[in-house]
């Protein structure tokens, strides 16, 4: 949960950074991407995954991570809110869809992908955001 705690001050940190950056009015479509890159090098999924599998074993860690997870979407809506004002982002994709979208391509992937494939990771996120734009 310690962790998860920490995890969930540095997400507040890249949303608090993003949530009224003068280069919305600027640049949006390079702010979103930023963002989104900021997101994704948190590297959320690979902790995602881990405590999935424990929270099912305590109803007191299950309301304990279940509180983060809320306070964590709360972070992000409101960046998401400016990319879909800017015309970047779909309006029915939800903070829990693009958090998960971002924390499941954040999850490591085996270490000969990238060289066989250099740059694939960087691929999927950017496709990712193309997906979820209108």
């Amino acid at each position: 949960v310690g962790v998860a705690e920490e995890m969930v001050a540095r997400f507040k940190a890249v949303c608090d950074q993003y949530v009224d950056a003068p280069s919305w009015d600027e640049d949006p479509a390079t702010t979103w991407s930023a963002f989104i890159a900021d997101d994704y090098e948190l590297r959320m999924g690979a902790l995602v995954a881990q405590i999935a599998e424990k929270i099912a074993v305590s109803p007191e860690l299950y309301d304990r991570i279940t509180a983060l997870r809320t306070k964590a979407l709360s972070q992000v809506e409101p960046v998401l809110n400016r990319a879909k004002n800017g015309g970047l982002v779909r309006p029915e994709i939800s903070p829990a869809q693009f958090q998960m979208g971002v924390g499941l391509l954040s999850r490591p992937l085996p270490a000969t992908l990238e060289q066989l494939e250099p740059g694939f990771s960087t691929w999927l996120l950017d496709t990712f955001a193309r997906g979820i734009a209108p």
